[in-house]
């Protein structure tokens, strides 16, 4: 009526081994592959079958007196399933107990759930159907990959110039992004080896005091170095400090006394120290004076202004000395 079918399957010498015993089981394969249940010849007659139609269905499948049947009924694909599935219950039986995942019932007993997993049943996956993959959705997954590591660590180095181990560093501790996004704005005015000292350094000494870092007060500092706020050589303090109190960069530099100066105040400073010095400088000479002034200079300019123009300033004064 409905298109559908009733197939079945002798079980030789089963007789009287499927009430209450291995017919709940084949009952539970049978589901699994989508009917509604089994009828086997340890229960029938019954529901609806009479005695007729039992002895009919033996006769028609050759069954002696110590033979069962099991028939399922459902549309011929899903039923042809369920009762294959019951034979290859049956027939696991005759080999004692299978190897299956079951579930827990309420009452202590347990239910069939699927097969054990095992290398047959991993590859492939039995309880997918397959899917075809076309070349074109291969190229499509090629193209949506992100880049691999080690291929940033290579082009940050190369695109950027920096060292290889900054840019491993960079990379594995996942600031590539920010690397990349400031040095886009700021490595015009400050170089990239800034933006890196900020991100590696900085963060690394916030983090050995326990300072959660936050990126908005990384990136507020490098944006005064590259305004000539502070010098690009304390920048690692700063970033320190301002973490540390939860202040802007700016403030910070302020706090520390680091506001840049303007060469002339330099050269205040410069032409000061080299005063108390006058003796000294003509006693060493230029190369020998140049480092212990300048360590006494840049002592008191604490980074306030870049290193090379105080040089500059240091060793123009120390030649006026010697000049003179």
């Amino acid at each position: 009526k409905d298109g559908g079918a009733v197939l079945g399957v002798r079980l030789l010498g089963f007789a009287g081994l499927l009430k209450d015993k291995l017919g709940p089981e084949l009952a539970m394969y049978a589901r699994k592959a989508g009917v509604g249940g089994i009828f086997h010849s340890d229960e029938l007659p019954a529901y609806g079958i009479g005695e007729e139609e039992v002895i009919n269905l033996r006769n028609k499948l050759s069954l002696g007196p110590k033979d069962a049947f099991v028939i399922t009924c459902g549309q011929r694909e899903v039923a042809k399933k369920a009762i294959i599935r019951v034979r290859d219950r049956a027939i696991a039986a005759l080999h004692g107990v299978p190897k299956e995942t079951r579930d827990p019932l309420p009452d202590g007993r347990t239910a069939y759930s699927r097969p054990l997993p095992g290398r047959a049943r991993m590859y492939p996956e039995t309880d997918v159907p397959p899917i075809r993959i076309r070349k074109e959705d291969i190229e499509k997954l090629k193209n949506a990959l992100p880049e691999m590591p080690w291929d940033k660590m290579k082009r940050l180095s190369q695109e950027y110039g920096i060292s290889d181990e900054e840019a491993e560093q960079i990379v594995k501790k996942g600031l590539d992004d920010y690397f990349e996004d400031w040095a886009k704005k700021y490595s015009t005015m400050v170089g990239v080896s800034v933006i890196s000292r900020a991100l590696l350094m900085g963060l690394a000494e916030a983090r050995k005091l326990g300072i959660t870092p936050d990126m908005n007060i990384v990136e507020e500092s490098i944006e005064c170095v590259a305004k000539g706020l502070f010098s690009k050589d304390v920048i690692v303090d700063v970033i320190v400090h301002a973490l540390k109190r939860n202040i802007s960069a700016e403030k910070a530099a302020r706090d520390l006394k680091l506001i840049a100066l303007s060469v002339e105040d330099a050269k205040d400073i410069v032409d000061r120290i080299i005063s108390q010095k006058i003796d000294f400088i003509r006693e060493r000479g230029e190369e020998r004076a140049f480092g212990p002034i300048m360590g006494l200079v840049m002592s008191e300019l604490r980074g306030r202004i870049d290193g090379r123009i105080v040089g500059d300033i240091v060793r123009k004064k120390i030649r006026e000395v010697l000049g003179s």
